[in-house]
């Protein structure tokens, strides 16, 4: 298990204090919301992999980041805190050794992910690119779209097949200011809690 710097520990902290720990009543319907801003290389990662532990045991959590390496390399890290619990990548990398030996599942499919992820506790790891619209595949014109694989297990209806995915207990969002701005922004669907 890795042990935190000063300032993690101090970070950790400040966000047990967020977060209500160890009992929070309940939230609002609208959510709450906390940015931990730190210097690059700092750990970030460690901080927020730790906190979620701590703070958000038996969960359900979601951490999004912009590219597939980062993906991968913040699995390893939230395993390497110690999260032993189910994990599942919601991106393109299909058989990735590293994933795989992580015993972190892949998809893309949102019927796939609301089967694997549906309830319980689960850390989701995805892209932003898993938030945006897509052709739908159904429509021999190529005019309509459908809605990214995270959004659509996470609405269930009709194209499910009844399957759906229950909501989030605690969404980390890496690179935060990519999703900041006009809610008509692709990734900025993140903040949406519809």
């Amino acid at each position: 298990m890795i042990s935190l710097r000063e300032h993690q520990a101090e970070a950790v902290l400040q966000i047990r204090k967020w977060a209500g720990f160890p009992v929070r009543a309940s939230a609002p319907a609208q959510g709450l919301r906390a940015t931990v801003v730190s210097a690059t290389g700092s750990g970030k990662t460690i901080t927020a992999a730790w906190a979620a532990l701590e703070c958000f045991r038996g969960a359900r959590i979601l951490v999004m980041v912009p590219t597939l390496d980062l993906l991968v390399q913040t699995a390893q890290a939230w395993r390497r805190v110690g999260h032993t619990g189910p994990m599942i990548a919601v991106c393109s990398l299909e058989k990735d050794d590293v994933l795989e030996k992580l015993g972190v599942r892949t998809t893309t499919n949102a019927i796939q992910l609301a089967l694997w992820a549906g309830k319980g506790p689960v850390v989701v790891f995805a892209t932003y690119a898993s938030l945006v619209d897509r052709d739908d595949p159904e429509d021999p014109l190529g005019q309509r779209k459908v809605r990214g694989p995270l959004e659509a297990a996470l609405a269930g209806g009709e194209r499910l097949y009844g399957q759906t995915m229950a909501g989030f207990d605690l969404a980390v969002v890496d690179e935060a200011h990519s999703t900041a701005g006009d809610l008509g922004r692709p990734w900025a669907a993140i903040h949406d809690n519809a």
